[in-house]
């Protein structure tokens, strides 16, 4: 909930923010940044967040009432789907020092998680009351503006993220999407390109820019097939060359089984021209 899983175009995730203190024994957690997108959980993040969990407890024991553990719990109740959890550690961790806009972000992602998006942009907002300066917090609250569609608002909390972060290309993309749905092709394409140049092996960034070019009338034919042949010589090949040898019957006149998989089966114009 809350996310552009369904959209037509590749949005990039959000981030959980983590910037303070711990120490607990010999351990200290400080500075953590975690992508949090569409139940992603790499092994060497799970490990991580096993440790957070293990520090927290540690301190914990030892102070009940410090703040940044109670945040440090909700982020890591919240990085592992358990949000209404993440709410209230957050919560109780702003009751004791409302001072840490972090803390204030990762609530908002945790309503946001939950498709409570006029919480998540409040929560946001006073995280950017606190810290003004905190380009993943604009670009998260440029996430929940456009889920919540104040597409006007989403952009400018993206121009400020680059303007904060210029080699932020999650913004660039997320910019270029929004500029995209407001019409504004000439705007969105150089989105496109910036955060190509930053992030070149993003094979969804450089979708996005196909399908945008898709919708320039004055882009002729020949242009449009020849960016798409660069798209599948950048991206489509290097994959298809490791595809081992299908050991299927090739009798002439099988019936043959043919699977589609798309994340686009849903809410798409693919999924509504299918013909069963």
């Amino acid at each position: 909930a809350g996310s552009d899983r369904e959209n037509r175009f590749h949005d990039d995730a959000s981030l959980v923010t983590f910037s303070t203190e711990l120490r607990g024994d010999h351990h200290q957690v400080s500075n953590w940044t975690l992508p949090f997108g569409y139940g992603q959980r790499p092994a060497i993040h799970r490990r991580a967040l096993a440790k957070l969990d293990h520090i927290r407890f540690q301190i914990l024991a030892a102070d009940p009432d410090r703040a940044q553990a109670w945040h440090l719990l909700g982020v890591i109740a919240h990085q592992t789907g358990r949000h209404e959890a993440a709410i209230d550690c957050i919560q109780h961790s702003i009751r004791l020092d409302g001072s840490d806009a972090h803390a204030h972000s990762n609530l908002g992602e945790a309503f946001r998680a939950l498709g409570k998006l006029p919480e998540a942009i409040a929560c946001y907002q006073r995280a950017l009351q606190l810290k003004p300066n905190a380009g993943e917090i604009h670009y998260n609250l440029g996430i929940a503006l456009k889920a919540a569609g104040q597409l006007a608002e989403a952009i400018a909390a993206y121009r400020r993220t680059v303007q904060l972060k210029p080699d932020h290309y999650r913004a660039h993309n997320n910019l270029g999407n929004t500029l995209q749905e407001m019409g504004d092709l000439d705007g969105a394409i150089p989105c496109y390109d910036k955060a190509l140049e930053l992030a070149p092996d993003a094979a969804h960034i450089a979708s996005n820019r196909i399908f945008a070019l898709h919708l320039k009338p004055d882009l002729e034919a020949r242009q449009l097939r020849a960016e798409l042949d660069g798209w599948d010589r950048r991206y489509g090949r290097p994959p298809r060359d490791s595809i081992a040898p299908y050991a299927n019957d090739r009798t002439p006149g099988r019936r043959l089984k043919i699977g589609y998989v798309s994340p686009d089966f849903r809410f798409h114009v693919v999924g509504s021209n299918l013909v069963s």
